[in-house]
């Protein structure tokens, strides 16, 4: 864990301790703490509001820290939106139920009940599409609407804590609360909140439709074409075959795949001439090609794909991060195709079993 995780961590800790502490409190009726002079804070409110601005400033730290020294985690990355949300979630409520603050006899501002229902469930659609999203390799990026919500909503959360502090001096004879300066705040999130989650569902529709993949169209041509596939494989280490063999019946027309990720494997197993790769490189059209051509041999099928390239992080043998090279055998033809891909190592793998798989559609269809 490293201390960006463990700054999200303690954040958690830290408000499920926050919460236990206020439930104990709510039992007792009987207490009574009096404001701060006449600003009308109650002191365990000054307290939780000095401890939800520390709270929310490690928000932001832990995230600068982990993109500043290229330490994101996947726990981290699990952990934050996690903290986030019973921070703020749990606030809230806290803040829109008086009676869990009877204690504090003197608190006039609050959150309208109906505003957390609708931030909620906001936050609830938001997180499910993400869930979906991801399931397909999908992410959802945050856009401003969804930041400047996060930004409103500490705002309306620490202005009610203080108890409309300073704003009430403005109008001392206001009877309702709800008309207050910290109200307003909190009206103000709720709608940024509902705009945001709309924005997101629509921009992010496509995540919900059922597309089918390249692999299982592939699966449904071959299938009905009577063809059989096989695989050589260096940069994607199996995926290929990996996806392929996920499809209920890839047995009927996958025969296997070779996968040789090491320089002399490709020599030593599948036949790639040493001197070819010696004069070429193993990121080239040229091995690419051979690479093909004998795993069509060796696996007795009708076609067969190979992957070659460079998914990063650094550049190999001159050729920069994302140039790959595929090819396909069929009948008496190779095919290679290059391409300079973006994004992450898997994400390049992605890009480039779809890109083979494209062309086996259009080739044989």
């Amino acid at each position: 864990m490293n201390l960006p995780t463990k700054i999200t961590f303690s954040r958690i800790i830290a408000t499920v301790m926050l919460i236990i502490t206020l439930f104990v409190l709510s039992f007792f009726d009987e207490l009574y703490l009096p404001t701060l002079g006449n600003t009308k804070i109650n002191l365990i409110f000054l307290i939780i509001f000095i401890f939800f601005v520390i709270a929310s400033y490690t928000d932001h730290l832990d995230g600068h820290i982990a993109r500043k020294y290229n330490m994101i985690t996947n726990l981290g990355k699990f952990l934050d939106p996690v903290a986030d949300k019973l921070l703020i979630n749990s606030m809230l409520i806290f803040l829109a139920v008086p009676t869990l603050s009877n204690y504090n006899h003197e608190q006039t501002a609050y959150i309208s009940a109906w505003c957390v229902i609708i931030m909620i469930i906001r936050d609830i659609v938001v997180d499910a599409l993400r869930f979906i999203a991801a399931q397909k390799g999908v992410v959802i990026a945050a856009n401003i609407f969804g930041k400047m919500k996060t930004v409103l909503q500490m705002v309306a959360i620490g202005a009610v804590l203080l108890n409309d502090f300073p704003f009430h001096y403005l109008y001392p004879n206001l009877t309702n609360p709800y008309l207050s300066v910290s109200s307003f705040l909190v009206y103000v999130a709720t709608l940024v909140s509902f705009i945001s989650g709309v924005i997101y569902v629509i921009q992010n529709m496509h995540a919900l439709k059922e597309e089918q993949s390249t692999f299982m169209e592939v699966s449904n041509l071959l299938k009905e074409k009577q063809l059989t596939l096989g695989s050589v494989e260096s940069f994607t280490g199996g995926s290929y075959a990996s996806n392929i063999t996920s499809i209920p019946g890839a047995s009927k027309f996958f025969k296997g795949t070779c996968v040789t990720y090491a320089t002399e494997v490709k020599n030593d197993l599948l036949g790639v001439s040493k001197d070819l790769i010696d004069a070429c490189g193993v990121v080239s059209k040229e091995v690419a090609k051979e690479m093909a051509i004998k795993g069509k041999e060796a696996l007795k099928v009708d076609i067969c794909v190979s992957f070659t390239g460079n998914a990063g992080p650094e550049a190999m043998e001159n050729k920069p991060v994302g140039e790959v090279y595929v090819a396909m055998a069929y009948l008496n033809q190779v095919e290679v195709f290059k391409y300079q891909l973006n994004g992450k190592r898997k994400e390049i793998q992605t890009q480039a079993m779809d890109l083979i798989n494209q062309e086996i559609l259009k080739k044989i269809k």
